[in-house]
């Protein structure tokens, strides 16, 4: 397989077929809306028909623990009690010593609901249960695995044959509501439980669905298992289990998990099975405070064009994405060209080539962007109705199947002040953060969005600018948040909520511009553009290295036309100017760029020495890692300076990169051409393009619940802290952008090396195994952290 061969994923779709897609759904934009929540519900399960779409637990053949099923939950709020229902699918036994009750893990920091967020005085809480998941596990009778006589399905194959799951689905009907486990299409909803990298076989199928009701409006919920059949026939009811109010609501004093078994299930005419298989949902009590359980009208209008296109367009594109694992890559074939065809944009601030290697956009997918961002823009703000509303659409209507579950793992309280550690100390945070040296606790300044230019809506109502100061104790709690007004807010007051909203929301879109500009453009973009200019295919540097710059091109094409454009994704779902603001950032970001090796910028932020931070452990480990294999590289291949000085190739190949990205003062010694220089300069660039790459990018955890982050945020005394649906859009599409699957830096790419597979790689592999191990045992004592961790890295800059 060569590079060429992963094509772009429109690159099969022709311009006639994709215009006459937008005329279609332009006329459903004017003609009219998207109907309330039962009649939506309703599509999606008539669209069940055909397809399905998956919600995966982690793998393991057992029940899945809570933290399993929660992570895949997604579950978001201030308190969890965990709680398992059971219905037989057929007839009732005894259950209690076949299912041992899921484990729960609490962070104790956290603690019970608001422990750690002091709400305002007259708040209260509203509690709340979500369906989590559904689970469909075989029984442990004597007959186990047997098939009842005249049964109309054999639900051994439905637990499983990985061949015969693929069919169902479940529907859900809460009163008078329906909702169902369908998010989008093109995938399966029932997905086994498998062992990873193993033969055993599932003992279970699992769906995710979300779903939030008030204790005090629990009602008989029904649920409907259903196996779809050719088109021209109607889905076959398989099983029906009803749960009572009595048996669905936890206690208000509930500490803990609890199992129960429920009524048997309603047998229908062919709802034949093997004895003992039982469904199972999983439910979580939670408590909201009174700033989060808004309800809004329901809007007189929809969200703009635009928007409803671009979560239907993108999501369908990100499917098609078909990269190939790293063992598939192969080495370039193109030849070195050094007046390769660039394309510029900000006054020449920035250039790319204009064709990838490995993948090229094609002039119809320019033409599909050019087209969208040719839609009228108006700056509306469309509000979810209420947050249980933004949840589901987000998860269920935007994402869909994009998004199974943070690979970072369980994101709990989402509102809570505990989060604003996760946050800044193991996530997206950890890029803004420096020592206060006067009081030995943490800054985080954003503060630096007040030089950029803010829209005002129409009728002259202000966004609230990005920006502020956040402010942690020595152990990583927060302590005050200080916005670009000046004014301060401390842990339970009027605004709290709201300030760290702010806090969250400015980090997003600073660390978004930072991963785009300086990683996409500088680090991926450079590197791999001098490769292409002034080394040919078979030099064994760009032939070993390519593999991690595998479609950077590809994505710098990408985000020029769909994210910068001045009517792109970005100034549309952003509350930035285009002029004045986003281009001008951007160009900033661009311009005051330096080359500095990671762990000097450590230093200079004066976080080295905290244990609590990813970065400062994981990521600077990963960096040592990754210096030591190029260097020992580099030895591989001259060995000597005389060796080197003779590759006049690479000599101006180091040249370019030296002209074009720009160094810190101290490291003005790598202009010269030297075996030390250059082990220094590839050593940081390959880290940056996979792990920190990897790490700036890891947003999955942010884009599942509007409250989380708002990127259209209002000012306090009129913020509603559900962000609206143009910012949730928003933010669910960059986020699906950075989760479509990619070759990994855990994989194996040996086979570019050819015959001669250097020891320097076999110590790579080793050193990575060895990471990956070290961080699975740190994440069992903290929050569960993957940003640089080999098996989810991504080996290039390719998403």
């Amino acid at each position: 397989m060569t590079y060429g061969s992963a094509a772009s994923s429109f690159q099969t779709r022709n311009v006639f077929l994709w215009v006459t897609q937008f005329g279609f759904l332009a006329l459903g934009v004017v003609a009219s809306t998207r109907s309330a929540n039962a009649g939506a519900a309703f599509r999606r399960v008539e669209a069940g028909k055909r397809h399905h779409p998956s919600a995966r637990f982690n793998s393991t053949n057992e029940i899945p623990s809570s933290e399993q099923s929660t992570s895949s939950a997604w579950h978001t709020e201030e308190e969890e009690l965990p709680r398992t229902c059971r219905a037989f699918v057929d007839e009732p036994k005894d259950l209690s010593n076949s299912f041992d009750p899921p484990h729960v893990e609490v962070d104790a920091r956290q603690g019970r609901a608001g422990s750690s967020s002091p709400q305002g005085k007259g708040m209260k809480g509203y509690a709340l249960q979500e369906i989590v998941s559904v689970q469909i596990q075989q029984g442990s009778s004597p007959s186990e695995g047997k098939e009842r006589d005249g049964a109309g399905i054999n639900s051994h194959k439905l637990l499983l044959d990985p061949n015969n799951y693929s069919g169902y689905y479940v529907r859900f009907l809460h009163g008078n509501g329906d909702r169902n486990s369908l998010s989008t299409s093109h995938s399966r909803m029932l997905e086994p439980l498998y062992v990873e990298q193993s033969n055993t076989k599932p003992t279970s199928c699992a769906a995710r669905v979300d779903w939030h009701v008030r204790l005090e409006d629990v009602k008989p919920l029904k649920c409907k298992i259903y196996r779809t059949r050719l088109p021209f026939l109607s889905d076959e009811l398989v099983g029906v289990a009803t749960f009572s109010p009595s048996e669905l609501e936890a206690s208000a004093d509930t500490a803990g998990e609890e199992t129960v078994i429920v009524a048997p299930v309603t047998r229908q005419g062919l709802a034949k099975s093997a004895t003992g298989a039982t469904l199972q949902l999983q439910l979580r009590r939670k408590e909201w405070s009174r700033e989060f359980d808004i309800q809004v009208p329901k809007p007189k209008s929809d969200i703009e064009a635009f928007f409803k296109m671009l979560q239907t367009v993108l999501p369908m594109a990100c499917k098609k994405t078909n990269n190939p694992s790293a063992d598939k890559l192969s080495p370039p074939h193109k030849p070195a060209d050094p007046n390769l065809p660039m394309i510029e944009f900000l006054d020449g601030a920035m250039s790319f080539p204009r064709e990838g290697e490995c993948a090229t956009v094609t002039r119809s997918t320019r033409i599909q962007m050019a087209i969208m961002n040719l839609l009228p823009f108006t700056d509306r703000q469309t509000p979810y109705r209420n947050r249980n509303d933004g949840i589901h659409e987000v998860r269920h209507r935007t994402l869909g199947d994009l998004i199974l579950k943070p690979r970072e793992g369980l994101w709990s309280s989402l509102n809570s002040d505990a989060t604003m550690t996760r946050v800044f100390f193991s996530s997206q945070g950890q890029f803004c953060l420096v020592k206060d040296d006067a009081t030995g606790g943490y800054i985080s300044d954003t503060t630096c969005f007040r030089h950029y230019k803010h829209r005002s809506r129409p009728g002259n109502k202000p966004y609230q600018p990005y920006g502020c100061k956040a402010f942690f104790d020595k152990d990583g709690a927060i302590i005050k948040i200080e916005d670009t007004d000046g004014d301060v807010y401390h842990p339970g007051d009027e605004h709290w909520q709201w300030a760290k909203q702010l806090a969250r929301s400015s980090v997003f879109a600073y660390v978004a511009m930072l991963h785009i500009a300086q990683v996409h453009y500088i680090w991926g973009n450079i590197p791999g553009t001098a490769m292409r200019m002034f080394l040919e295919p078979d030099h064994p540097l760009r032939r070993d290295f390519s593999v991690h710059f595998f479609k950077t091109a590809y994505t710098c094409t990408r985000a020029r036309y769909s994210l910068f454009d001045p009517r792109g994704i970005l100034f549309r779902g952003t509350s930035l100017e285009y002029e004045g603001g986003l281009r001008d950032m951007f160009k900033d970001f661009l311009t005051n760029f330096r080359f500095d090796h990671f762990p000097a910028e450590l230093e200079k932020a004066g976080v080295t020495d905290c244990d609590f931070l990813v970065v400062s452990k994981d990521g600077a480990e990963l960096h040592t890692i990754l210096m030591n294999y190029v260097s020992r590289y580099i030895d591989h291949l001259y060995e000597d300076e005389e060796a080197l000085q003779r590759d006049k190739s690479l000599r101006k190949c180091h040249k370019y990169v030296m002209e074009k990205m720009k160094l810190a003062p101290e490291l003005q010694a790598y202009k010269q051409f030297n075996k030390h220089s250059v082990k220094q300069f590839w050593g940081e660039v390959l880290f940056r393009v996979t792990g920190y790459h990897s790490a700036v990018g890891q947003v999955t955890g942010w884009a599942l619940d509007p409250t989380m982050t708002n990127i259209r945020m209002e000012r306090k005394e009129t913020e509603n802290l559900v962000g609206t649906k143009e910012s949730a859009i928003a933010v669910a599409m960059i986020t699906s952008i950075t989760t479509v699957p990619c070759p990994k830096l855990g994989e194996d790419w040996r086979q570019v090396f050819g015959e001669n597979v250097p020891k320097c790689y076999e110590q790579l592999r080793k050193d990575l195994d060895d990471l990956q191990s070290t961080i699975d045992e740190r994440n069992k004592h903290r929050d569960v952290n993957v940003d640089f961790h080999p098996r989810h890295c991504a080996i290039s800059i390719s998403s």
